[in-house]
C-alpha cells in the first residue's frame, strides 16, 4: 500500500466516519475503492472504529412509516384503483408532523432546527 501523509489519512478517516459511501470517499480523494475499504477493514479489525452493524428494519424511519400506511391501506380494502387512490389521500392526513419527527427519534436520529 502506497504511504500517505497522517492528515492524508486523517481527513479520509473523518470523511469515512461522518457515514460517507466507499465510493464517495474514494472519488473526493482521488484513491481507488479497493483502497478505501482495505483501511476501513484494517481499522475495524484494529479495533480503532466500532464494526459495522447489520442493517435493521427496525432503525429505519422509512420501515416505521411504510407499516403504518400498509396497515392502513388493508383496512380500507377497497377494490377499485379510484378507490384506492382516494383512501391514499386520506391515508396521508394521518401522518403527522410530530409523528415523523419520532419516527426518526425512535431510529436514533437527532432533530435540530435551523
Amino acid at each position: 500500500m502506497k504511504p500517505y501523509s497522517r492528515e492524508f489519512l486523517a481527513n479520509v478517516f473523518a470523511m469515512c466516519d461522518a457515514g460517507e459511501g466507499t465510493k464517495a470517499v474514494a472519488l473526493h480523494f482521488k484513491v481507488s475503492e479497493s483502497w478505501v475499504r482495505r483501511i476501513k477493514q484494517q481499522r475495524r479489525e484494529t479495533g480503532q472504529i466500532a464494526p459495522k452493524i447489520p442493517y435493521s428494519p427496525d432503525l429505519n424511519p422509512i420501515e416505521l412509516a411504510f407499516s403504518k400506511l400498509k396497515k392502513l391501506l388493508r383496512d380500507g380494502a377497497k377494490r377499485s384503483v379510484d378507490a384506492l387512490w382516494q383512501l391514499c389521500g386520506g391515508i396521508l392526513d394521518e401522518f403527522t408532523e410530530v409523528e415523523c419527527r419520532n419516527y426518526f427519534r425512535h431510529c436514533g436520529y437527532r432533530y435540530t432546527q435551523n
